[in-house]
């Protein structure tokens, strides 16, 4: 079977622009009230330990093989992954698998990728850029090990560079690695294609949404819990109420004397004194049953920007 880099017509990528104009007005939309929020609430993913130095060197670079060496090389330390030795900060020198392109165009291949990275087409949207940048350089991965991280990596950059801002509000390389069976999947299917890349395209873009709607539900959830407190700015509460307060805000939806002893770690009276105090102040409601079966639950007026 023919893979796409072995066609005459190589690299030459083609998609429906009619079947990504949805997906892509809403990934605008979304992505642009994201980033309209305001920084204090907008969640900055974290980076692991060895991925840190790639990530730390996305901004204002130019790309190149030795960049890309460097890279590699950063996921790799001590030279091994896992209990193999691989070969680092150069290109392999052998074949991978029949998806990936082979060894011995390597350097005219990446060189081909290069250039279109450093001047892609004016019309070519961002978003589909980076979705192009991540297929594009796994089908040649060029190096033994690292070349999934390296192509997610690119695919960040291509929007960071888009958004002109070095903070990861969202994460795009979250869903790629979690769904990595179903982009391998589809990635085998478009190489052996036409260079019609639009079910990937399609696949990327909704990978992309989800990665935008989780990042904002973190954004809003900390902006409701910021205007909840600034409700409440004016009510003089004690630490184990404002501790208890934030357990129920954050998604326990009732509240009983054990329970309010067991997060505090204080006295059955301090918590009954608590209670009624929240109570009486409008805090929370008190339910029908009395005694130890008791129950506590938000008024409505603070649960609303819940």
């Amino acid at each position: 079977m023919t893979y796409l880099w072995q066609k005459a017509n190589w690299p030459s990528f083609n998609w429906s622009s009619s079947a990504l104009f949805d997906l892509l007005v809403k990934a605008r939309f979304e992505q642009g009230g994201l980033l309209s929020m305001a920084s204090s609430f907008v969640h900055s993913y974290e980076i692991s330990e060895n991925k840190a130095p790639l990530y730390k060197d996305l901004q204002n670079i130019n790309l190149n093989a030795e960049r890309l060496h460097g890279w590699q090389a950063s996921l790799y330390p001590t030279g091994y992954s896992g209990v193999k030795k691989i070969k680092i900060a150069a290109f392999r020198s052998k074949d991978l698998t029949k998806l990936s392109l082979s060894h011995l165009r390597l350097n005219e291949e990446l060189q081909k990728f290069l250039n279109w990275w450093s001047e892609p087409p004016v019309e070519l949207d961002p978003v589909l850029r980076s979705a192009l940048a991540f297929f594009w350089f796994l089908l040649i991965s060029p190096y033994e090990d690292g070349n999934y991280d390296l192509a997610c990596a690119l695919s960040e950059l291509a929007l960071q560079e888009q958004e002109k801002t070095s903070a990861r509000t969202y994460d795009i390389s979250l869903q790629l690695f979690e769904n990595s069976d179903e982009v391998w999947k589809k990635l085998e299917h478009a190489a052996h294609g036409s260079g019609d890349l639009t079910e990937w395209l399609v696949y990327y873009l909704e990978l992309y949404l989800v990665a935008i709607r989780s990042a904002h539900a973190i954004a809003d959830k900390n902006q409701s819990v910021d205007l909840f407190w600034k409700k409440l700015s004016t009510l003089d509460l004690n630490v184990r109420q404002r501790k208890v307060l934030n357990v129920m805000f954050d998604g326990q939806t009732t509240m009983t004397n054990r329970e309010y002893v067991e997060i505090c770690k204080t006295s059955r009276e301090s918590a009954k004194r608590d209670l009624v105090e929240l109570v009486t102040l409008g805090v929370l409601n008190l339910g029908e049953k009395k005694g130890r079966s008791a129950s506590y639950w938000l008024e409505t007026t603070y649960t609303f920007y819940r």
